[in-house]
């Protein structure tokens, strides 16, 4: 899954170093591959990312495109 997600990453980092919010609605197997790319988790690690079903995400970045904080929020 890490696979698939990076290239979509990358394109959605050229949009953040534009400064335009980005709104992207997932299951929870792509959500930790996110996680485990942008939070730099190991593929062990991943298999313990866990969010509820509702839950938002919230991803912070700099200007350059690096993810500076992980917010996960119940609903």
């Amino acid at each position: 899954m890490v696979r698939r997600v990076r290239p979509w990453l990358d394109d959605v980092r050229g949009h953040l170093t534009a400064s335009r919010n980005i709104a992207a609605f997932t299951h929870g197997t792509t959500l930790r591959a996110l996680r485990m790319v942008l939070e730099g988790h190991s593929p062990e690690e991943m298999y313990d990312l866990r969010a509820a079903n509702g839950d938002v995400v919230l991803f912070r970045f700099d200007p350059s495109g690096n993810c500076q904080l992980a917010n996960i929020q119940a609903i």
